[in-house]
């Protein structure tokens, strides 16, 4: 549950959360690419996977405008909502 300070909208609290997105992503971005160049390491063999994929998770929607929140994974129908339109039409559209 986000904490009362971001349900309030102040802005110090939606501020933080997409620094820590935004660093979430560059960092999932950085493993990622890691992965996909060496995907033989000494605890883990990824390389008969076609593709390897990453996802920042929230409990709920974080506003951001990093550039790597809209990328559409490419191994599922799942993908990152990023705005609120979105996530209106997606729970509206699963609850029928």
């Amino acid at each position: 549950m986000p904490r009362a300070s971001l349900w309030q909208g102040e802005y110090t609290a939606i501020q933080a959360d997409d620094k820590h997105a935004t660093a979430s992503l560059a960092n999932w971005t950085r493993v990622l690419k890691a992965l996909r160049t060496s995907p033989i390491g000494d605890n883990y063999d990824l390389s008969r996977f076609k593709s390897i994929e990453g996802a920042v998770c929230y409990p709920y929607p974080v506003f951001t405008l990093a550039p790597q929140a809209a990328t559409q994974l490419r191994c599922a129908a799942v993908r990152m909502l990023t705005f609120p339109e979105e996530l209106r039409d997606a729970f509206r559209s699963t609850n029928r």
